[in-house]
C-alpha cells in the first residue's frame, strides 16, 4: 500500500502552506528548483474568481505535505519532496491516468530521475522548454538607466499603464486590470517591489514584479517586460540591475528568471548580458504511449 494521499486543495490557507512548503523546496533543490512561491501567486492570479485553484491536489505522507500537483488547461505543474523518490513516479502515474493525453509535465533536462519515471508512464520529451537562469545578486553587474529614464516602484494610479506596457511587450490582451490588481492582492505580493522604469513624462517604459521570499532568500522576476518601442535601447537591463542591487542591500541573496526556451527567442542571451547565469532547460513531457506500469496511486 502506498505510503502517500492525494486530495484537492481546501481553501486558501492551505495555498499558503503549499507555497512554504515550495520554499523549503527551493532550499533544498537550488538551482533545479521547479518553482518559487512567487511562481503560485502568479500563476494563482490568472484566475481572479480562484476557479485555477481547483486543479490543484496536496500530496501527503503522516498528513505532511511533501508534493503538489496543480493541473491548468493543457498541462500539470508538480514539485516533491526529493527526499521521498518514490513519490515522483505514483505522481506521474496518477497524472497518467487521471487527465487526457494531450496534457502535458515539466522536467528539467538534466534531471534523469525524473525522466525515468516519464517515460515508463509513456511520456516523450518535447522540443518545448523554459530556461532557468540565476544571479547571485551581491555579484550582479552593474548597467546604468538610458538618460530620462528613472527606477521606481508602481504607483497605485499608474496600474492601468503598468498593464498596457505589459499588452506591449508581449503582444497579448491577456494581461487585464482585474488579473493583475486580483495578483496584487495576493499575500505573496509586495508592492515595494513592483518595479517600473519611468521617463521624465511618467511613461512606463519597462516592468518587473520581483516575488521576493525572505524565508529562501529568493526573488524571482516574474513578469519582465519593455514596451515595443523602448525595446533594444538597454532600458530593460538597466532596470533589472537596479532591482538586483536593491535586492542585495535588502539581504536577499538570489535570483532567478524563467524565459522562453525557444532557440529562435533571443531572451536567454538578453539574461546572459544582464548577468545572469544559465542553469538548464525546463522542458515538456507529452504522453505519447498508453503502456504504463501499474501503480497504486
Amino acid at each position: 500500500m502506498s505510503p502517500y494521499t492525494h486530495r484537492p486543495l481546501r481553501n486558501s490557507s492551505e495555498f499558503i502552506a503549499m507555497q512554504q512548503f515550495t520554499a523549503r523546496m527551493v532550499i533544498q533543490q537550488a538551482p533545479y528548483y521547479i518553482c518559487q512561491p512567487g511562481d503560485l501567486a502568479w500563476w494563482r492570479g490568472a484566475t481572479p474568481d480562484d476557479s485555477g485553484l481547483a486543479g490543484i491536489r496536496l500530496w501527503e505522507r503522516d498528513d505532511t505535505i511533501v508534493g503538489w500537483t496543480w493541473e491548468t488547461d493543457d498541462q500539470v505543474d508538480s514539485l516533491y519532496d526529493t527526499r521521498y523518490p518514490d513519490l515522483w513516479p505514483a505522481m506521474v502515474a496518477y497524472v497518467a491516468q487521471h487527465t487526457a493525453p494531450t496534457v502535458s509535465l515539466w522536467a528539467f533536462e538534466k534531471n534523469p530521475t525524473r525522466h525515468t519515471a516519464l517515460i515508463a508512464h509513456g511520456y516523450a520529451l518535447q522540443p518545448l522548454a523554459l530556461n532557468q537562469h540565476y544571479q547571485p545578486t551581491a555579484s550582479a553587474p552593474v548597467f546604468s538607466l538610458p538618460d530620462g529614464w528613472t527606477a521606481t516602484t508602481l504607483r497605485e494610479a499608474d496600474v492601468p499603464q503598468r498593464v498596457l506596457a505589459q499588452r506591449s511587450a508581449f503582444k497579448s490582451t491577456i494581461m487585464t486590470e482585474e488579473r493583475y490588481n486580483f495578483s496584487r492582492s495576493l499575500p505573496s505580493y509586495t508592492p515595494e517591489w513592483d518595479m517600473v522604469a519611468v521617463n521624465d513624462a511618467g511613461e512606463i517604459g519597462a516592468f518587473c514584479t520581483v516575488w521576493v521570499d525572505a524565508w529562501s532568500n529568493y526573488a524571482l522576476f516574474e513578469p519582465v517586460g519593455c514596451r515595443q518601442e523602448h525595446q533594444r535601447t538597454g532600458l530593460t537591463r538597466g532596470l533589472i540591475s537596479t532591482t538586483l542591487q536593491r535586492l542585495a542591500n535588502a539581504g536577499i541573496a538570489h535570483a532567478a528568471v524563467m524565459s522562453d526556451g525557444n532557440p529562435e527567442n533571443h531572451a536567454r542571451f538578453f539574461y546572459a548580458a544582464c548577468g545572469f547565469q544559465f542553469v538548464d532547460r525546463f522542458a515538456v513531457w507529452l504522453r505519447t504511449s498508453t503502456d504504463m506500469p501499474q501503480i497504486g496511486v
